[in-house]
């Protein structure tokens, strides 16, 4: 793994290395989000709530970039709405506003410029870290691992646009305030009943489409590497 992360960023320092052609995108995004944790173990888009988000990306080349984003939306659970009865009879349900803060490199598998006839689309992929303040959970302040697929392409000389699918990996079992083990008392006797499943942390989803706004700080290209 630490070989890893060393060769990506010897890749990257490379990539700035042959190409200087930078550039910034300032950005909107709308969509959706969503939750995956003890309530909706795997249903994808259920729940879903409307999300909007701006943000910057700093292009320092066709293939890499790096973007800051700042995201608003909701996540909730109802365990009524399962097909399971022991949740059911659990009947628990939790809803959280959340802002997410997050810093990622982007990678284009294709060259790609906004502005350009050529190098006009490309599917990408992201990661890097965030920042959640989830209002209403458990833990409300936490550093998650988001990881990301989506598609670039341009639609005018300055503006681009694109659709993103993006996961949230959090280290924390409390989004949805549902953990550990509930002690009861009835005739002085303890009744200890397990709540959710405590290895399993809750994970949060973006899926959305974007519009951005290209604005150019240098246009020299080293020809001989330009891809």
């Amino acid at each position: 793994m630490k070989k890893l992360i060393i060769l990506i960023f010897i890749f990257i320092g490379f990539s700035i290395s042959i190409n200087a052609q930078r550039s910034y995108d300032l950005g909107l995004w709308g969509g959706g989000s969503y939750y995956l944790g003890d309530i909706n173990t795997s249903s994808h888009f259920k729940k879903i709530h409307p999300s909007v988000g701006v943000f910057l990306r700093y292009n320092y080349n066709t293939r890499t970039a790096i973007r800051g984003s700042l995201f608003y939306g909701t996540l909730s659970g109802v365990d009524q709405s399962s097909r399971y009865l022991y949740q059911k009879i659990r009947s628990y349900s939790f809803s959280t506003p959340i802002l997410d803060l997050t810093g990622q490199f982007e990678f284009n598998f294709l060259p790609y410029a906004i502005g350009s006839d050529t190098k006009n689309f490309s599917p990408y992929v992201s990661a890097g870290l965030s920042f959640l303040l989830a209002a209403n959970s458990g833990n409300p302040y936490q550093i998650v691992v988001p990881m990301g697929i989506g598609l670039k392409f341009n639609i005018s000389e300055k503006i681009g646009a694109g659709i993103e699918y993006s996961f949230r990996k959090t280290f924390s079992d409390q989004i949805d305030n549902l953990g550990g083990i509930e002690n009861s008392v009835t005739n002085h006797q303890s009744h200890f009943k397990q709540l959710a499943y405590s290895h399993d942390n809750d994970w949060y989803a973006f899926i959305g489409f974007f519009i951005s706004y290209n604005i150019k700080i240098d246009n020299f290209v080293c020809r001989a590497y330009d891809y």
